[in-house]
C-alpha cells in the first residue's frame, strides 16, 4: 500500500481531534481511523471520502489489531486496490 496515501488518510481522520491528556494510570493512546488508513478505493479512506470516524484507543491494542488485520488480508490474498 502506498505509504503517502496511508499518511494522508491518517492526517485527515485524526486532524483536529485532541489527543486525551496523558494519565500515568492509563495506557498510552493512539488514533484509530475507519475506514482504515490503508484503504485505497475512491469511496474509502479519509483523504478521499469525508465519511469517516476516529477514536483514541489503547496504543498496544490498536497496533496488535492492525497486525492481525494485515495478516488476515494477506491470508485472504487481498490485493492493494481491492475494495472491501
Amino acid at each position: 500500500m502506498d505509504p503517502a496515501l496511508q499518511e494522508a488518510n491518517r492526517k485527515v481522520s485524526c486532524k483536529g481531534v485532541p489527543k486525551p491528556p496523558a494519565d500515568p494510570d492509563e495506557p498510552e493512546r493512539s488514533c484509530d481511523e475507519y475506514p482504515y488508513a490503508a484503504s485505497y478505493d475512491s469511496h474509502e479512506g479519509a483523504s478521499r471520502n469525508l465519511d469517516y470516524s476516529c477514536q483514541f484507543l489503547n496504543a498496544k491494542h490498536n497496533s496488535k489489531e492492525s497486525s492481525l488485520k494485515k495478516a488476515w488480508q494477506n491470508s485472504q490474498r487481498v490485493l492493494e486496490e481491492d475494495a472491501f
